[in-house]
């Protein structure tokens, strides 16, 4: 019983491999008629079907039209190289007749090259305030002196941004201060302070009064974006 149950099982797993390589053939029968077609839009969907095969049948397709240099050749590196990674045999890559730009990416990919470590050097002490902010976003813990110079500086100037200071604000101000820091700038007279605050706010999860800000046609905006969470209309607002 047993030994039938294998012979069983060994007839379905034959089968089984036979008609993927069936279909394998068939689909890259399918494939070579239209890359061989006169119609340039045949070629072109047969190159983007190669993606369906083995790397090794992809290889024999494509091949040849990279190496005649013709219009298709970007678009067949492009997929063998897809499939290459795919099938994880991008070394192999370097024995096909790739354009000379590519074959030079290829190559500097393949050498491993290190990664090249992110420096940050101290600041003037005179630099202006949107450069402070825009340091600090790299470090992960700033001085109390340079903290003072990030919330109490103005938050928009020449070349700074309400943006960047918020940003800055929210990696470096302590918990325990954030509440009325909050309060504070979102109590201010100043439209720039109210941005920030109401910016803020929503990124610490603070409710506020948006009724308050009715005569500011800015600010209003700025709490619409915030209630509707519509990204276009962020953007847009970040870009005005």
């Amino acid at each position: 019983m047993i030994r039938r149950n294998v012979t069983i099982g060994l007839v379905v797993l034959t089968a089984g491999y036979a008609a993927v390589v069936f279909n394998a053939e068939k689909d890259a029968a399918s494939i070579q008629k239209l890359l061989q077609s006169s119609s340039e839009l045949d070629v072109k969907e047969g190159i983007k079907k190669s993606k369906l095969l083995h790397y090794d049948v992809c290889k024999l397709l494509l091949v040849p039209f990279i190496q005649k240099n013709s219009k298709h050749t970007d678009q067949c590196e492009d997929v063998l190289i897809e499939v290459a990674s795919r099938d994880k045999m991008v070394r192999d890559l370097k024995h096909t007749d790739l354009t000379d730009q590519t074959y030079k990416v290829l190559r500097w990919w393949l050498t491993d090259p290190p990664l090249l470590e992110e420096l940050s050097k101290p600041i003037p002490e005179n630099s202006s305030p949107w450069l402070v902010r825009l340091w600090s976003l790299q470090q992960k813990e700033i001085s109390l002196k340079l903290l003072l110079t990030v919330k109490s500086t103005p938050f928009h100037d020449r070349d700074g941004s309400v943006l960047l200071a918020v940003l800055a604000l929210n990696k470096h101000m302590p918990l325990k201060e954030r509440s009325s820091i909050m309060v504070n700038l979102l109590d201010s007279i100043d439209a720039d302070d109210a941005r920030v605050g109401l910016l803020l706010s929503k990124i610490w999860d603070k409710s506020f009064d948006d009724n308050r800000f009715s005569n500011d046609h800015v600010l209003t905006t700025i709490v619409s974006v915030l209630q509707s969470r519509d990204p276009v209309l962020a953007w847009r607002t970040l870009h005005n």
